[in-house]
């Protein structure tokens, strides 16, 4: 998940964010752990305020875009990674 830290794009946090948010509700099992992990992986305010962003877009959040990780963000990012799981599980006759 290099793309976390804006890594492999030009350090550009927003861009970042796009990605790792896009592997999100693809169901990629890495890029959930490493945004529910945000604290202790030191993610900038830049890159959680996008992942908000994107989040309220898709209905996921209604909290403040802050760039802050709080309870919020963290059921946000359960809840987008479950939906479109489900989903996709769905698509190959799994639910």
């Amino acid at each position: 998940m290099r793309y976390l830290n804006g890594e492999g794009v030009n350090k550009d946090a927003n861009r970042a964010a796009d990605l790792s948010y896009k592997a999100l509700i693809n169901g990629v099992q890495p890029a959930r752990d490493t945004l529910l992990d945000a604290p202790r992986v030191h993610l900038t305010g830049t890159f959680l305020k996008h992942v908000q962003e994107l989040l309220a877009k898709d209905g996921y959040y209604k909290g403040r875009i802050d760039g802050s990780f709080g309870p919020q963000v963290r059921d946000a990012i359960t809840k987008a990674f479950d939906s479109e799981t489900a989903a996709a599980a769905c698509l190959f006759g799994a639910c």
